[in-house]
């Protein structure tokens, strides 16, 4: 049996720093209007590594933010998909707000996918994303009818005048050409439908 020797020992350990995902805060929600732009606020990336780094501002990470019915407005940029470049703090300072509108007369929802990267700058494991999305609400608004016709109609004393020649027509997108109501009243003469 071999007796244990005392002393003190030195051992060399190697601690590898693994890469950390990075992680983005959005809204759930957005509300807006038929042909109404906004802006979403409360988008927010962060990555525990910004500590390894020499300093915040060589952080750099990376955002793409798109969707599928609408022209987004963020850094300078504007698009379906924008995708950001920037160190950490100046990214989310363009990251909220982000601009947000709507396609033209397009009512329904619309969904915004922020996905950031941290360009797999510190540790182990490679690039490592992170993503989330907000729902964008676009309500459709009854916008009022429009009424086509002519601004003065002109005829010789006891000739009728047909107001069919003349193209007038009613413009209403929100309702079925049954549910139109319309009123005339001439000031001389009398109205009569054909």
């Amino acid at each position: 049996y071999a007796k244990p020797r005392a002393g003190a020992f030195e051992v060399g350990v190697d601690v590898e720093c693994v890469n950390n995902a990075p992680t983005v805060r959005l809204p759930t929600s957005v509300v807006t209007n038929i042909d109404t732009p906004t802006v979403i606020y409360g988008i927010y990336a962060d990555d525990v590594d910004v500590l390894m780094a020499p300093s915040r501002s060589a952080f750099v990470m990376e955002a793409t933010v798109s969707c599928s019915f609408c022209t987004l407005g963020a850094g300078g940029q504007t698009g379906a998909s924008v995708t950001l470049t920037l160190p950490l703090d100046q990214l989310n300072a363009a990251l909220s707000p982000i601009d947000y509108a709507p396609n033209a007369a397009f009512a329904g929802e619309d969904t915004v996918v922020v996905t950031v990267s941290d360009m797999g700058q510190t540790g182990t494991g490679g690039v490592l994303t992170a993503s989330g999305s907000v729902t964008v609400t676009i309500n459709l608004v009854n916008d009022p009818p429009v009424l086509l016709m002519p601004a003065a109609v002109e005829t010789e004393e006891d000739v009728p005048v047909a107001f069919s020649r003349y193209g007038v027509s009613i413009v209403d997108d929100a309702s079925p050409p049954d549910d139109v109501h319309l009123e005339l009243a001439v000031g001389v003469g009398h109205l009569t439908r054909s």
